[in-house]
This record gives C-alpha cells, sequence and structure tokens, in this order.
C-alpha cells in the first residue's frame, strides 16, 4: 500500500463519512504502524489542533463499523490509563459516571490522578481528597444504625450538615449510589457487594 492510497483511504473515511471537512492539505503525515500481522493501525498527524479536535469529535459516527479513531498517547500516559481501567470499572460497578481523559480519571466530575487512587488506603488521604463528604457519610451510616436521625442534632450542628448534605448530592448520581460509596470501597482495597450499601 503505497501512501497516496492510503491517504486517500483515510480522507475518504475521515473527510466524507464523519463529514469533518478535512481533505489533503489538513493531513501534515499518515503511516501504518505495529506488527504487519493482520490489521495495522494508522497514525494521522493533522496540521492543526482545531482539525484534530473535529476529528476526535465525530468519531461517534462511525460507531457500529469496525474503524475506531482515538488519541494516540504517550506510552507514559498509555501505561497509567492501563492501570486506571480496574479503578475505572469499579467506579462504574457503582453507577458513578466515570471516563479516563488523558492519565487522570474523572468519576462524577472530580478528577483522580492514579498516585492519588493508590494512596486512597490512607484514611486522612481520603479525607483530603474527598473533603467532608465521606465524614458526613460515615456519620450518616453510624446515626442509622443507633436508630437515629442524623437531623435531631442541635439547629448549628443541623445546618451545617445540611449544607454538608447538599453538596454531597450533588456527587450522587441518580440512582443513590454515590463517589463517597466508591471511595470507602477503594479504601478498603476490594470491591463490595453493592447490595450491602443499600
Amino acid at each position: 500500500e503505497t501512501y497516496e492510497i492510503l491517504e486517500e483511504a483515510v480522507i475518504k473515511i475521515i473527510g466524507l463519512k464523519m463529514e469533518t471537512g478535512i481533505d489533503c492539505s489538513d493531513i501534515v503525515r499518515v503511516r501504518r504502524v505495529g506488527s504487519r500481522r493482520g490489521n495495522r493501525s494508522v497514525l494521522i498527524k493533522l496540521s492543526s489542533f482545531k482539525s484534530k479536535l473535529n476529528v476526535l469529535r465525530n468519531s461517534k459516527k462511525l460507531s457500529g463499523s469496525e474503524i475506531s479513531i482515538s488519541q494516540d498517547f504517550s506510552p507514559e500516559i498509555r501505561d497509567v490509563r492501563k492501570q486506571l481501567l480496574p479503578f475505572l470499572k469499579r467506579a462504574r460497578e457503582f453507577e458513578n459516571h466515570a471516563v479516563l481523559r488523558g492519565g487522570k480519571l474523572i468519576v462524577n466530575g472530580r478528577p483522580f490522578t492514579l498516585d492519588e487512587l493508590k494512596h486512597i488506603s490512607d484514611k486522612s488521604y481520603l479525607k483530603q481528597i474527598s473533603g467532608s463528604e465521606a465524614e458526613v457519610s460515615d456519620k450518616e451510616s453510624a446515626a442509622k444504625d443507633d436508630g437515629k436521625s442524623i437531623t435531631s442534632a442541635s439547629s448549628s450542628k443541623k445546618d451545617s450538615k445540611m449544607v454538608l448534605r447538599s453538596n454531597r448530592r450533588k456527587h450522587t448520581n441518580k440512582t443513590g449510589e454515590s463517589l463517597d460509596q466508591w471511595l470507602r470501597m477503594e479504601r478498603k482495597g476490594k470491591p463490595e457487594d453493592k447490595s450491602s450499601l443499600k
């Protein structure tokens, strides 16, 4: 396969099928990478960051086909993303909105680095990154165990706890499974049964 044939195939997919408007002038370089056996990936270098974003945003138009488009990360970032995958899967088990963005895991809008997730077993570190959310959640579960309501405290404590609760609700998804539940599970170091949290 020659450079011209490969470039033409890329323009046909990116420019026409994805409707991005990319043409020959937007492409700096196109080359195959990886082992010569089987299907080989194509690495495309575009002339501008705007063109790159346009292609990545429209890559969803290829869903259902045999072709996928993703960003090319450095080997270091690829290694970090690989190590973040188990955390991503466990966060999704708790029905949190979790995605990988660059070398970070974003859970319900809150970014976590690999180092933060590795140190999460340290209780003081957990409080530092999750603020008072985990603290309030622990107090709520203790109050439920005692058969008491957290709102039966004095009015000043009640007001502050209501504010903390409202902040915690911002990080709670539609099914009630929350970020702090996932963080507590990570702190323990093993997946919990979701039914035991209800």
